[in-house]
């Protein structure tokens, strides 16, 4: 299985990010009137590097407010999200936890740390990161897919099913979880409903990829059930994913 963190923006280079980083480096440290003002450069500059992809530059600068204010949920924060980028899941994950100890009430760090421990195998720790997500913030879509991406890979289909669908009733338009929806129905071998879910898929994004074949193999099994024969083949098929064929697993992280 092959875990690819989504963030909620793209690290495209752009000249308002270009110039607020440029902005940043001019400041000289070491001038601030206090250890507080100095502390919020370093986290700028560090903010700076991050929406540039420059992961290993803002890691340098997190750790450099983390070393001026060790009581810094903030900087743990910020410093767990640029190793993360950096592939450093281990030393994500360590900042995560610092930062929680810290602020134990952060949403978006309990939610960054379980995609950590879902990507290290640590599924069911991360089924309690997510569900602690959702005693700070029970409106979290993000927190119901990613729980239910940690589902799947327990392979228990029936609670991942309901954590996506939890996610189809917050986002309609969300066509990643109709798609993760149907894959699980199909495994439940509810496959009339499968194939409705990645129609729903489809008709939000017709673009989804890699999917006819798939699609196909739902319509054929519930042909074979000889339950709606007549399914449209006009759109493009979705990764069913489990017991198919290969899937990238993208799930939803806070940076």
């Amino acid at each position: 299985m092959i875990f690819m963190a989504r963030t909620p923006n793209t690290k495209s280079l752009t000249f308002t990010g270009i110039v607020m980083l440029l902005l940043i480096l001019l400041l000289p440290h070491g001038t601030c009137d206090t250890p507080q003002a100095e502390l919020q450069v370093w986290i700028y500059q560090g903010n700076g590097y991050y929406e540039q992809g420059m992961y290993a530059d803002a890691a340098n600068a997190y750790q450099n407010a983390v070393d001026l204010d060790k009581n810094s949920s903030v900087a743990y924060f910020h410093l767990g999200n640029a190793l993360y980028g950096q592939g450093n899941t281990e030393g994500a994950l360590s900042a995560y936890e610092q930062s929680l100890g810290l602020n134990p009430d952060q949403p978006d760090a309990w939610l960054n740390k379980g995609n950590a421990l879902q990507e290290l195998g640590r599924y069911d720790e991360a089924l309690g990161a997510y569900d602690r997500v959702l005693e700070l913030n029970p409106h979290s879509s993000n927190a119901y897919y990613n729980r239910g991406l940690a589902y799947e890979a327990l392979g228990n289909s029936q609670a991942a099913y309901e954590s996506f669908e939890e996610v189809t009733n917050m986002n309609p338009g969300d066509a990643e979880a109709w798609n993760r929806k149907g894959a699980m129905l199909y495994n439940l071998g509810r496959y009339s409903e499968a194939v409705r879910a990645f129609d729903r898929a489809l008709a939000i994004r017709p673009g989804l990829t890699q999917a006819r074949e798939n699609r196909e193999k739902a319509k054929s099994r519930v042909q074979e059930n000889g339950v709606i024969t007549n399914i449209p083949l006009s759109l493009p098929a979705v990764f069913i994913g489990t017991g198919m064929a290969g899937f990238l697993w993208a799930y939803r992280k806070k940076g």
